[in-house]
């Protein structure tokens, strides 16, 4: 009673992995996106007098950066989901030794060498 392993040479798994890492990252970064950071200094009013400043903007600011990632990283979690749903998955063949000798299941040690020195010439 030997352990059955069976092995993905079509590739299969890949997409389930994917999907699992994919959306342990995304999920929880598209929270953080959403709630924030709430803390209850934000509520009181700052102690400091306001300065004025120039506005400077960058090319891109690094929410729309951010949301860019995470609308993204949606968009891969749905496609590899559609992968997921209609890739078919093949049985494997049984392997037997047996049929490919041309005996029965059982037969003796002798029969099962002559089958063999046969098929081998």
């Amino acid at each position: 009673m030997g352990a059955k392993y069976t092995y993905d040479e079509s590739g299969v798994t890949f997409f389930y992995y994917a999907l699992t890492v994919l959306s342990l990252v995304v999920a929880p970064a598209t929270i953080y996106l959403l709630v924030g950071k709430r803390s209850t200094d934000t509520l009181q009013k700052p102690k400091t007098p306001k300065v004025r400043f120039r506005n400077t903007r960058s090319k891109s600011s690094p929410l729309k950066v951010k949301t860019a990632l995470l609308l993204g990283g949606w968009a891969l979690i749905f496609l590899l989901s559609y992968k997921v749903k209609t890739t078919e998955i093949k049985e494997a063949e049984r392997w037997d030794p047996y049929e490919i000798l041309g005996i029965d299941n059982g037969e003796s040690e002798d029969v099962i060498k002559r089958a063999y020195r046969k098929l081998s010439l």
